[in-house]
């Protein structure tokens, strides 16, 4: 994670190395589509951890979807697991939102919940 005090203020995000290659999915022979599924939303609920900023959420989102689809992955299988995602959490408005308000009531309730 990224961290730091913006004007006394957190900020945090999920942080890349800049030496790792980008959109590699963790791979394993043998690992079916329901281990990916599985690393999808782990890495969903990573990034509501990490990103304060509901711009940052939606970077990280847009970053993992597409390292599904140039892996192979259809957007029907993708947006399957994001929907699926945003209704478990009973989050569905936050699905298309840029409300940093809506984004901050849901990870104070994601916090609560965990």
């Amino acid at each position: 994670a990224h961290i730091e005090n913006q004007n006394g203020t957190l900020y945090s995000r999920v942080y890349y190395e800049s030496t790792i290659q980008r959109y590699t999915l963790p791979y394993v022979i043998g690992h079916a589509k329901v281990v990916h599924s599985h690393w999808f939303r782990s890495a969903l609920i990573r990034a509501v951890c990490y990103c304060t900023s509901v711009e940052d959420f939606q970077q990280e989102r847009t970053y993992l979807e597409l390292t599904l689809l140039i892996n192979g992955y259809s957007l029907l299988f993708v947006e399957t697991h994001v929907k699926h995602f945003f209704n478990h959490f009973h989050a569905q408005t936050l699905r298309f939102s840029r409300s940093q308000s809506a984004y901050d009531n849901f990870r104070q309730q994601w916090f609560t919940f965990v």
